[in-house]
């Protein structure tokens, strides 16, 4: 069987793969999925309240599951089949069933369809006495966080005894209570757990700018409290609150409460990034102390990152220089990053640095992030001998090279990068196309070198990555280049574009997008012929293109097909109890328990690609120290593709959590086969998207992950008696 034109295989047949790429033996399919064909594109333990009921983290074992599997059940497979298709009526039916485990699906899956509408008919079960009925409902209305919905839910938990529907309630009110239920919240007196819970909704409120004197006051309060739990929930705030300016007064107090915290603790990383953004150069010798005091490397990492703006300094330049030396890779990747990103610093230590480059160059990826700082510097030549010893088939590395390489200044490496915009790689060609953009503006006028980058130009119109497609189109769209004859292949490049191929869709719309940028409204007889286009992507990047040229509304076109079944499950193929995955890594073995009953389409589709042998030999092409691993992309390998369709976002109950894992997209509805990993709680991610399933055993291999390292092999283990 094939998902159009990215096949998952049957009996021995592989996923395709670049030639050269890592390839394992044949394995069987473990289902057929039908699916949309539309690209997703990407540009991202403790004990845990009793409502979600797993474990993330090191040495968790696997515990019930909280939903019913839906394979078990007729009524309920249709329910799951709704939230699917966004078909929020049937759900809210389910509702008012006399079945317990119908009525807690059909809340569970409006959370994910979060159809305001729904808000009257999903708050009449927040009384419900049937077991998680009242709990299912809460979380949709956190999910779909309307006026109605948190006042329903303030109400309700006034009246609901201790428990797992008062602890979803409590979570949910910090995604959708607005000013009008602060105050009552802050007034509930807490019992045991319930006040982590409770301080981390208030820090979610707070970050959506529902703030106060006194909920600014109640959070620093909770920094203090004996209960390290209820100290994240409360530092949860200052770690992504919208201002610092709004709790600048309180600073005083923040300080006192990061120096009695113990070393590890979430708290300690939440807090340093939001003193670091009040400025305060005294807070300098405490973020240089973290760096040295603690012993857990994300610690480290996050004291590294609060040095950004403060390397002017000598003790926190010294103490970014000495994080070049430790132990754990991402503190030295944080280091080189915050290095690199200061030219004043890295000119004051300029000798220092290229030393410890000269002695550690295999170390690609904090090199590169140092040699791109130190590329305006007069380090072109050693830069370029760095990317001569590159390895051929190491090509994130050499891409990243290359984006080194085209931050040196002047014409002297142009030759370079033009040559290397014809590299087969493209995470490699893409590199060398955003460094020709980035000197074009300065050769305009030079007409040799401009008949070069016209050249380059137009052969990467003939690409099919989209970024060196979109590069290469926004280049001919230059009014010098539009009046060398550029429009032409411009259109002749649109055309060319395959309608009926969802992988072309990209290209296609990164042309539509950058014919917007030259304000020449003659474009828009050709845009308004791909409003109708086969594929969704490109109909909307058209939509946009011609209301930025003509400054007026297109209506939207009535929604159609693209060219695809809609997405169903394959309900046979459905696991009977929660399957894993263990991933041979280059660093070793990490296996993932799938949560298929809160994620049903999610994990099918990820069983489906590796037991297709999708994720064999694909690189981690995203490391953010102390944040997420993220990889997947079996696409184009570098971030930037996928497999070829997309799959609905489906909200859990899963937190965010050290371990947990999740799928990258690009918005709503946008998932493919990206995944992600985390190194630490990230809250703000939980209501955008999909948590479904978490690590058991290989944390520490996690850990260990660094941008490059590969998934030599994907294999699916199933259930325990499946």
């Amino acid at each position: 069987m094939a998902w159009n034109h990215v096949a998952i295989a049957q009996g021995s047949r592989r996923w395709p793969r670049e030639a050269g790429s890592a390839r394992v033996g044949p394995k069987p399919a473990l289902c057929v999925l039908s699916a949309a064909v539309v690209v997703s594109v990407l540009s991202c333990g403790p004990d845990l309240p009793e409502v979600v009921d797993v474990p993330p983290g090191e040495g968790a074992e696997v515990m019930a599951p909280i939903l019913a599997n839906p394979k078990g059940s007729a009524a309920v497979r249709s329910l799951v089949e709704a939230q699917i298709r966004r078909d929020p009526q049937p759900l809210v039916e389910a509702l008012r069933s006399e079945e317990g485990e119908v009525v807690k699906r059909a809340a569970f899956a409006l959370a994910s369809i979060q159809d305001r509408n729904a808000e009257p008919a999903i708050a009449v079960r927040l009384n419900d006495p049937r077991e998680g009925v009242a709990a299912a409902a809460a979380f949709a209305l956190g999910r779909t966080a309307g006026d109605h919905g948190a006042e329903a839910l303030l109400g309700a938990l006034e009246s609901t005894p201790p428990g797992a529907a008062r602890m979803e309630m409590i979570e949910s009110l910090g995604f959708a209570a607005g000013e009008g239920q602060l105050g009552r919240l802050l007034a509930v007196e807490w019992a045991g757990e319930e006040l982590a819970t409770a301080a981390q909704a208030v820090s979610r409120m707070g970050i959506r700018g529902v703030l106060s004197e006194e909920s600014l006051d109640w959070l620093v309060e909770r920094l203090a409290h004996p209960d390290p739990d209820v100290r994240t929930g409360a530092a949860y705030f200052f770690s992504r609150a919208p201002e610092a300016e709004d709790w600048r007064t309180q600073a005083p107090r923040v300080r006192e409460a990061l120096t009695a915290m113990e070393d590890g603790e979430a708290a300690v990383r939440f807090l340093l990034p939001g003193l670091a953004a009040l400025g305060d150069t005294e807070d300098t010798p405490a973020f240089v102390h973290w760096t040295r005091a603690s012993g857990d490397w994300r610690t480290r990492s996050a004291a590294v990152a609060a040095l950004r703006d403060r390397l002017g300094d000598r003790a926190a330049r010294d103490a970014a220089l000495a994080a070049l030396e430790d132990p754990s890779p991402h503190v030295v990747e944080a280091a080189a990053g915050e290095l690199g990103r200061s030219r004043p610093a890295l000119q004051a230590v300029q000798e220092r640095v290229v030393a410890w480059l000269e002695a550690n160059s295999e170390q690609w990826q904090p090199a590169a992030l140092l040699w791109s700082g130190l590329a305006p510097l007069g380090e072109g030549e050693r830069i370029v001998s760095w990317l001569d010893a590159m390895p051929a088939d190491n090509v994130l590395a050499r891409a990243a090279a290359v984006e080194s390489l085209s931050r040196v200044p002047g014409p002297e490496h142009l030759d370079r990068l033009l040559a290397e915009a014809k590299s087969e790689a493209d995470p490699v060609a893409a590199a060398a196309y955003r460094g020709l953009a980035a000197h074009f503006g300065s050769y305009r006028d030079d007409a040799a070198l401009l008949a070069r980058f016209d050249d380059a130009f137009r052969d990467g119109l003939g690409r099919s990555h989209p970024t060196i497609v979109g590069t290469a189109a926004r280049g001919l769209t230059d009014p010098v280049l539009l009046e060398g004859g550029s429009a032409p292949i411009l259109e002749s490049a649109l055309l060319a574009r395959d309608p009926s191929d969802p992988a072309d869709a990209p290209a296609a719309a990164a042309i539509v997008t950058a014919l917007a940028q030259t304000r020449d409204t003659t474009w828009v007889s050709l845009l308004q012929r791909y409003l109708d286009h086969p594929q969704s992507q490109v109909r909307v990047a058209a939509r946009e293109a011609i209301e930025s040229l003509t400054l007026r509304p297109v209506p939207a076109a009535p929604r159609v097909a693209d060219g695809r079944p809609e997405l169903n499950l394959d309900w046979e193929a459905f696991p009977d109890g929660r399957p894993s995955v263990v991933l041979e890594t280059t660093q070793g073995l990490v296996r993932v328990v799938l949560a298929h009953e809160e994620a049903p389409l999610t994990v099918q589709t990820f069983l489906a690609l590796a037991e297709a042998g999708a994720h064999d030999g694909v690189p981690f092409h995203r490391v953010v120290p102390g944040f997420v691993v993220q990889g997947g992309d079996v696409g184009r390998l570098d971030g930037t593709g996928g497999p070829g369709f997309s799959i609905r976002t489906e909200l859990t109950r899963i937190p965010f959590d050290r371990g947990v894992i999740g799928m990258a997209s690009a918005g709503r509805d946008t998932e493919g086969s990206q995944f992600f990993l985390m190194h630490g709680p990230a809250p703000h991610l939980e209501d955008r998207y999909t948590s479904f399933g978490w690590v058991v055993e290989g944390m520490e291999v996690v850990d260990r992950l660094l941008r490059g390292d590969r998934v030599l092999r994907a294999e699916v283990v199933p259930p325990a008696g499946g």
